[in-house]
């Protein structure tokens, strides 16, 4: 495991405090990469304030992960009934969607291949439903409550909760559903340094409970549970989408802490470019293909810009000696010289 130090610094400058509004949030069909920390250590996540530092800069990952932004008009026609729908559900049409995670609960409902519906808006940041296959049916799941992540514009010393919920009916079994409380804290702003940037930020602090409940209607039984609290420290910045860097913190130990080294678009878009890389996050080898252009020499950059290797004419790289991370791969042809984006996993 490698080791993290992580230093939370009061700052000797001063800095602009920024406000969030809606074009500071992400935006449909773009993709987002984060380097993810697993061997995270404990630090003080409370420190915090007024024209404050929070230097990660020494921060080493050990994975890669990435937000994707659906189009709407993208994801399983089935899954679209409330959210690509302005006539009969306004309040519903969402933005962007965004792949989640499977769900099982007591052997009973499974939810595989969700989306969540994403609306962003000029007062407010909310997720409307989810699309799933509920037990192998395809379902479209809108929120009596909506749940509103935050509103917006999101400023510094704003102290604010909502509650929301769903209930939907799963059939041949009965209902399932879940209530969803946020209790939310703007608590600093300042300047926050990762190993790849810096970034004039602001800090939100949610606090999240979930209660799950089924009803099975053949046992006219049901149950609710509480799910652990959580609580998800975000850095937000101008003009970037989602958190900088977000930490999740439950009874009072770090599970997930993660900072974004790729900003906006997909790693695997074209750019108009005779050349394709693939597989791209790749694990071992890369290949490359220039459509029948003559390759002169290739050379492996760090996202600085930094060189660290170089290669002749060649169509496949072995990379294993690179660390997980994003980089610059610069294509030298007898027609000029081109500059890709990949990501090492």
């Amino acid at each position: 495991m490698k080791l993290l130090s992580i230093f939370l610094l009061i700052p000797f400058f001063s800095i602009g405090q920024i406000v969030i509004t809606s074009s500071d949030l992400p935006s449909s069909g773009q993709n987002y990469y984060y380097s993810t920390i697993l061997n995270t250590l404990s630090f003080d996540v409370n420190l915090t304030g007024q024209n404050y530092t929070w230097d990660i800069s020494s921060l080493q990952a050990d994975a890669q992960d990435s937000l994707i932004t659906v189009p709407v008009s993208s994801t399983p026609l089935a899954y679209q009934l409330y959210f690509n729908n302005f006539l009969l559900y306004p309040d519903y049409l969402a933005s962007y969607a965004q792949q989640g995670n499977d769900l099982s609960l007591m052997s009973t409902v499974t939810i595989t291949d969700r989306y969540d519906y994403y609306k962003v808006s000029s007062n407010s940041f909310s997720i409307v439903g989810f699309g799933a296959n509920v037990n192998g049916l395809p379902t479209s799941v809108k929120y009596d409550v909506i749940d509103e992540l935050f509103s917006l514009p999101l400023v510094y010393g704003i102290v604010d909760s909502s509650s929301s919920n769903y209930l939907s009916t799963i059939p041949s079994i009965g209902s399932y559903g879940q209530w969803i409380n946020r209790y939310i804290e703007v608590d600093g702003w300042g300047q926050l340094i990762t190993p790849n940037s810096s970034f004039d930020v602001l800090r939100l602090k949610t606090t999240l409970s979930l209660k799950d409940t089924v009803f099975v209607d053949q046992l006219n039984l049901g149950t609710s549970f509480n799910r652990p609290v959580e609580t998800i420290y975000e850095w937000y910045s101008n003009g970037v989408g989602p958190p900088v860097f977000s930490v999740t913190v439950q009874a009072g130990v770090i599970t997930q802490m993660k900072y974004l080294n790729q900003i906006g678009s997909s790693l695997n878009q074209q750019e108009d470019l005779p050349i394709v890389l693939y597989p791209n996050p790749i694990v071992d080898e890369l290949f490359i293909d220039v459509n029948s252009i003559q390759i002169e020499t290739i050379s492996i950059c760090s996202i600085d810009g930094s060189l660290i290797r170089e290669f002749n004419n060649q169509n496949k790289l072995s990379l294993s000696f690179l660390e997980s991370g994003c980089y610059i791969l610069n294509v030298r042809t007898i027609k000029g010289t081109f500059t890709k984006k990949f990501i090492k996993l």
